[in-house]
């Protein structure tokens, strides 16, 4: 199946999910289904559209495309890539471990500060 037809389809089916998020009756006990199906259906809905748009940008510009293939393939750009995830990957584990300190002085529960901390890399080299 070619792939402008599979995000079409896609984008139709997401459609419906989203009206059936929108018909759900609005009471409390179907609340929460109604949040997830529009939540899930606008996100997908949105994703699929935007495919959509860039197969179309491909086929009409295509030395455009394998220039940006070519880009994204070339081994210097992987590197730089790779330092840039490693500098915001530094950043992060400095404010998760914040976030860490400002739910011990808040006061919050225990599982809290644990869930935080569950999420510091592991291979930070820290010993948490």
């Amino acid at each position: 199946m070619k792939k402008g037809i599979c995000y079409t389809l896609l984008a139709l089916g997401i459609a419906v999910l989203l009206a059936a998020g929108l018909l759900v009756p609005d009471t409390a006990q179907w609340k929460a289904l109604q949040g997830v199906c529009i939540g899930v259906g606008a996100q997908l809905f949105g994703l699929s559209v935007s495919r959509l748009f860039m197969l179309r940008y491909e086929k009409r510009h295509p030395e455009e495309s394998r220039a940006a293939e070519v880009e994204l393939r070339d081994e210097r750009n992987a590197t730089i890539r790779n330092k840039a995830k490693a500098k915001s990957a530094d950043s992060l584990q400095w404010v998760i471990m914040a976030m860490a300190y400002v739910a011990i002085l808040a006061g919050a529960p225990l599982g809290v500060t644990l869930g935080i901390v569950a999420v510091l890399p592991r291979e930070t080299g820290l010993e948490v």
